[in-house]
């Protein structure tokens, strides 16, 4: 199923080349910046990012977390952008539990 998926979203992708999208990312975080809109975020926050995630790379999401204060990053190995592995959604489900019980 994850592979039909994957081979269905890679053919309805209009935009297939990686270096557009990686740009496209770098201009989404830079106006994030500019504006302060993640370092506004006062809310305890979790950022989740798979290690194999050839949509956003893994060092956007870190950035990502990096801009928001307090927040915790959570990088899971051989994990890509979606998932259909029911022990890696709970593993989520239960990081989600750790962290709201956190706050």
């Amino acid at each position: 199923m994850a592979k039909a998926y994957t081979i269905d979203f890679l053919i309805r992708t209009k935009n297939k080349n990686a270096h557009n999208h990686d740009l496209m990312m770098q201009e989404f975080l830079f106006q994030m910046n500019q504006s302060n809109t993640l370092q506004k975020i006062t809310r305890p926050t979790l950022v989740i990012h798979g290690n194999k995630d050839p949509v956003v790379l893994l060092r956007h999401g870190k950035a990502v977390a990096d801009a928001i204060p307090n927040s915790k990053f959570v990088m899971i190995k051989g994990m890509g952008h979606v998932f259909f592995n029911r022990a890696l959604e709970e593993k989520i489900a239960k990081l989600v539990v750790e962290h709201l019980k956190s706050i």
